[in-house]
């Protein structure tokens, strides 16, 4: 039997007009009674990997496939967030 596996892609797009595709799926775990997650961000256009979490909540399941990929969505949302806010600092003023 294959296991059932969940994915689901979401575009998230910056301020500055780049963007970012955060993908994340949810697995059964071994013991069949909850799912793991996992999101990798990706850089659009160019599709670079930015970043993988693949044992988000250090590999402890969810009750449902539904929780797992909530979890994920909101690591990939935070991941795309904090990269906004630093791209959009002010420069730190020259040290003499």
């Amino acid at each position: 039997m294959e296991p059932d596996s969940r994915n689901v892609t979401v575009d998230a797009i910056d301020e500055a007009g780049g963007g970012f595709a955060i993908d994340v799926s949810s697995v059964p775990l071994a013991s069949g009674t909850c799912y793991a997650a996992k999101v990798v961000v990706r850089q659009l256009p160019s599709q670079i990997e930015m970043f993988c979490d693949r044992a988000i909540n250090g590999g402890q399941g969810w009750p449902t496939p539904q929780e797992a990929l909530a979890v994920a969505l909101a690591r990939g949302r935070r991941y795309v967030r904090d990269q906004v806010c630093v791209a959009a600092l002010p420069p730190a003023p020259a040290t003499e």
